[in-house]
């Protein structure tokens, strides 16, 4: 553990190893409760985790913002590769599941404690950082962006997808009426073609006791496995050390109360599943299946309709966070959307400017929606930066 240069009033710890992010873990997890970010793949255990298993061999980076024993700013960076070629700082969430925010504490000094978590950027050991899922319509995100230019460092935000969510209230018959008609119809139709097999059950397990886990998790995940996922080679059973992995993912989720596991049966056969994050009342699906015998009754919306109305039923959730790119399976169950942004950093050196400046032509020549902050342009335009949302169906 280093120290950084500081504000008088705030201390900049840079945490170098899995170990030292464990050692802080109630700190940490306690700064994520008042964060305004909902996945609790952001709390330390997770992100250890995750380093652990996808970044190995890689140096990890933390930067947090401290006032004494209470944190203010965390930053979790690991390294990883762009193109398996230039080594980057990022995030330890991947395509298998999001780990790592950008965790502040709304009612800090904002802008203060921003400026004292960028001023650890000239120490960090990457040419690059590079972060894939900066909510660019959070104020958190947006806060850092503005602290990148106050420091006159160079950064780059491009869209990369629009991703779904669903507001939940206690008016199941409200929500339903405001879905397509076309969605309506394809539910009874797909209800009434299953009932042809027998008894349609739903199941949402938020387990919390582990020794249940595995077993549940087991039958969902043989599921996903008899999908179109299996066949391709993405399935979590279908590669070595994955199942492992969402385990033990699912066995801390649990012991938190943060885990929730939705299967759709037939005559107690599970055809579909859902393996999701339940936290701050938020119910975020990552890791979906279904089994392709009974794709004419379609199984995976036919889930999400059951589980809609278990959510909207139950009064403990606020909203449906899909994750994921936009499509049309999430977009028609969808109420608002928000926007992910890959955001990328230059820290003050020559040849850290000049990648990014040669990231950002390349870019220009496939005219990619961006923003583009330098020192240059910020001492001329302080206005908002503009983003135009982009979906990948």
């Amino acid at each position: 553990m280093s120290q950084a240069p500081q504000t008088p009033q705030y201390e900049l710890t840079r945490l170098q190893s899995v170990d030292e992010l464990r050692s802080i873990a109630a700190a940490w997890d306690e700064l994520w409760w008042r964060s305004e970010g909902l996945f609790p793949t952001a709390r330390a255990a997770t992100v250890a985790q995750c380093a652990a298993q996808f970044a190995q061999g890689e140096r990890v980076c933390a930067l947090v913002v401290s006032r004494g024993d209470r944190l203010l700013a965390a930053l979790p960076l690991v390294g990883a590769r762009v193109k398996h070629v230039l080594p980057v700082g990022g995030l330890a969430g991947n395509a298998w599941t999001p780990a790592g925010d950008l965790l502040l504490d709304p009612d800090c000094d904002v802008p203060s404690v921003l400026d004292t978590l960028v001023s650890g950027v000239a120490g960090l050991p990457w040419p690059l950082v590079w972060l894939e899922a900066a909510m660019m319509d959070s104020a958190r995100w947006i806060g850092l962006h503005e602290a990148l230019g106050r420091a006159g460092l160079m950064s780059f935000v491009q869209d990369r997808f629009a991703v779904a969510r669903c507001g939940i209230d206690r008016y199941w018959e409200s929500y339903q009426r405001g879905r397509s008609r076309n969605l309506r119809r394809a539910m009874r139709r797909a209800t009434r073609a299953a009932e042809q097999f027998g008894e349609i059950g739903f199941e949402l397990h938020t387990p919390a006791a582990t020794d249940k886990v595995n077993r549940l998790l087991r039958r969902g995940f043989e599921v996903e496995d008899s999908s179109w996922k299996g066949e391709a080679g993405s399935s979590v059973l279908s590669n070595p050390g994955m199942f492992d992995f969402f385990a033990h993912q699912a066995q801390q989720l649990a012991t938190w109360g943060q885990l929730a596991v939705s299967l759709l049966t037939i005559n107690g056969e599970a055809i579909a599943f859902e393996y999701a994050l339940a936290a701050k009342g938020a119910y975020a699906p990552v890791k979906v299946g279904y089994d392709p015998r009974f794709s004419e009754v379609k199984p995976g919306q036919l889930l999400r309709w059951h589980l809609l109305r278990t959510l909207h039923t139950e009064g403990r959730w606020s909203g449906v966070d899909f994750v994921g790119p936009i499509s049309h399976a999430t977009a028609r169950w969808s109420t608002t959307t928000y926007r992910l942004c890959r955001m990328v950093i230059a820290p003050p050196r020559f040849s850290s400017r000049l990648l990014l400046a040669g990231y950002r032509m390349a870019k220009y020549r496939g005219n990619v929606s961006e923003t583009i902050s330098e020192p240059a342009l910020l001492a001329e335009d302080r206005s908002e930066p503009a983003f135009a949302a982009t979906s990948a169906d």
